[in-house]
């Protein structure tokens, strides 16, 4: 029992600086964000921090076949015909 009980609390103790971890890495690239901002208006320049990633798919294959969770995954990405983008 007690050896369980130690055992949880360093996966505990893990997860905790795991998620610390996390934390310190957004704030550095939130802090880097800030500073490209500052340093290009200081150089009298433009910073465009980075957007979201976008993906464009194409369907290249037929509804036949498909099974009913990526079908509705297609459907929801409004990807109906084939060659539909």
């Amino acid at each position: 029992l007690k050896e369980k009980k130690a055992k949880k609390k360093a996966i505990r103790k893990e997860i905790k600086a795991r998620g610390l971890k996390y934390a310190e890495e957004y704030a550095a690239a939130k802090q880097a964000v800030i500073d490209s901002t500052k340093k290009a208006r200081s150089e009298g320049k433009i910073f465009v921090p980075e957007g979201p990633k976008v993906v464009f798919a194409v369907r290249i294959r037929g509804i036949n076949g498909v099974a009913p969770k990526e079908r509705k995954i297609l459907q929801l990405l409004r990807l109906r015909q084939i060659h539909n983008g």
